[in-house]
């Protein structure tokens, strides 16, 4: 609304001084350097107004320019993060429908597209248990416990794993701990 209110501003002042310079007519005589010009003073003003414009145009298109590869790159790096996500997303799916060839391999793909390894680690670990690794798995869950994010899952990951070997005194012990988190 306002930039509108401004734009006609705008065409009213320019129209204005369009009216003011046909109703006062001058005459504009330069010498320099041997050339004479002889103009009206309209016609100065709009080869001004014509110079400032194309100036501004000018300046415009070379910061465009100087900023343009900052913008691709930033552009390819939203594009990696978002098919990371699918790939995390697709993968947490293959999970939850038990299928071990896809979960793996989805998470291989979110760990290299995204430059998060808390994200992909729960991807990894899930994947690593349905196939029966429990090696892999505690490992993954065990380096989910450095990172304050992903501490809970990390323990409720490896408290599950206790329980599952039937490990009653480490399950505990992975349950206070959660216990304390949460």
């Amino acid at each position: 609304m306002w930039r509108v209110f401004w734009v006609f501003i705008f065409l009213g002042l320019v129209a204005a001084t369009a009216g003011w310079l046909a109703d006062h007519p001058g005459t504009l005589r330069l010498d320099w350097l041997g050339y004479r010009i002889d103009t009206s003073v309209a016609i100065l003003v709009f080869s001004i107004a014509l110079i400032a414009a194309v100036t501004a145009i000018l300046y415009r298109f070379w910061v465009d320019l100087r900023r343009a590869p900052r913008r691709i790159l930033g552009a390819m790096k939203e594009r990696r993060r978002q098919r990371g996500f699918v790939a995390l997303s697709q993968g947490l799916v293959a999970v939850a429908s038990g299928d071990i060839a896809d979960a793996k391999r989805q998470a291989r793909r979110a760990e290299s597209l995204l430059a998060e390894p808390a994200m992909t680690q729960l991807l990894s670990a899930q994947a690593a248990q349905l196939s029966g690794d429990a090696q892999a798995a505690t490992r993954f869950f065990t380096d989910m416990l450095e990172q304050r994010d992903t501490e809970f899952m990390g323990l409720r990951g490896l408290l599950m794993q206790a329980m599952k070997r039937n490990d009653q005194k480490e399950a505990l012990s992975f349950a206070r701990r959660a216990f304390e988190l949460q």
